[in-house]
């Protein structure tokens, strides 16, 4: 698989992501185990994506039959993120677990989340876009710095505190003894049979 970088004066610059691409016709049946690190250069060839740095021991386990592969993706390490809150970078720990099925040789072509399609003419599988992908499906929704050890944020402090002056100063909620609007005291006298 190959990446064009569009920053590049003069053309694209070409990234070659082929340790990723596994020729399975060649495979006998069973068991085949790969290991990959994804690092700065494995990310930084998404260049669309969330995050360009990491470093994430990559898993595959790839089990072959005549008419399909079963691939176990298993993924541990961190990634670099943007906090949600200060802006600043930060290591964001990822592990998980991901199964994808390939079905072989098949007249028809219907893809779901966890079940590719190839055609009986393909002899390899690209795992690198799957192992970004599954990479970016254990990302947190919400992406802030970890707490320090004292239990205090670890967010830029000179950040927070330009957020908690600028913040809204909240509101004292409201007692059930406040005077209500007479429009709604008119209901409290209807009744229902």
């Amino acid at each position: 698989m190959y990446f064009c970088d569009p920053s590049v004066k003069g053309g694209c610059r070409m990234k070659a992501l082929k340790e990723f691409e596994i020729p399975f016709s060649g495979l006998k049946d069973g068991n085949h185990s790969y290991t990959f690190e994804l690092d700065r250069s494995f990310f930084e060839a998404f260049p669309y994506g969330e995050t360009e740095n990491g470093k994430v021991d990559a898993q595959l386990e790839l089990f072959k039959r005549p008419d399909m592969l079963t691939l176990d993706f298993t993924l541990k390490g961190e990634v670099e993120l943007i906090c949600d809150r200060c802006g600043e970078l930060y290591s964001q720990p990822v592990y998980g677990k991901r199964q994808l099925v390939v079905n072989l040789n098949a007249d028809s072509y219907n893809d779901e989340d966890d079940l590719i399609t190839l055609p009986a003419s393909a002899h390899s599988i690209d795992t690198a876009h799957w192992f970004y992908e599954f990479v970016m499906l254990l990302l947190p929704a919400k992406r802030v710095h970890p707490n320090n050890a004292n239990g205090t944020s670890g967010c830029d402090p000179e950040m927070l505190a330009r957020i908690n002056q600028l913040a809204a100063p909240e509101t004292p909620p409201q007692s059930d003894d406040d005077d209500t609007d007479p429009r709604w005291d008119a209901l409290k006298n209807l009744k229902f049979d």
